[in-house]
């Protein structure tokens, strides 16, 4: 009996010392740490502005898309159109820009042009 009862207290001792030790370091972990950063607190505000400008300039963003989209095809539109005009093969085309046609200045270039009755093309 005396070798348990020597047991128990060997055992209890060290329980004691430990539990004591324990209770000193969660004191010591609920101080405030030292070196512990500053940070600002977040305002819900902030939570609203930061989403909502986002969403804005992605708007922004693909109206400007679609604008220079539409501006785009329009101008390949227009291209493909000149394409058409013979007045770069014709005799009396000049690439001057105050006159840029001898025989009908006013429709040279221009989808009109397409049928030119005076049209006569370079002999080369």
């Amino acid at each position: 009996m005396s070798v348990e009862n020597s047991l128990i207290f060997s055992t209890s001792e060290p329980m004691l010392s430990t539990i004591n030790e324990v209770k000193e370091i969660q004191s010591v972990n609920s101080e405030p740490y030292v070196n512990k950063p500053n940070l600002p607190d977040i305002s819900a505000a902030s939570l609203y502005i930061i989403p909502s400008t986002f969403f804005t300039f992605w708007l922004m963003y693909l109206i400007l898309s679609t604008d220079l989209l539409k501006f785009a095809k329009h101008k390949i539109s227009i291209i493909k159109n000149l394409e058409q005009v013979p007045c770069k093969n014709c005799r009396y085309f000049t690439n001057n820009p105050y006159l840029r046609c001898a025989v009908n200045p006013s429709i040279a270039l221009t989808s009109q042009a397409v049928n030119c009755s005076d049209y006569c093309p370079i002999n080369k």
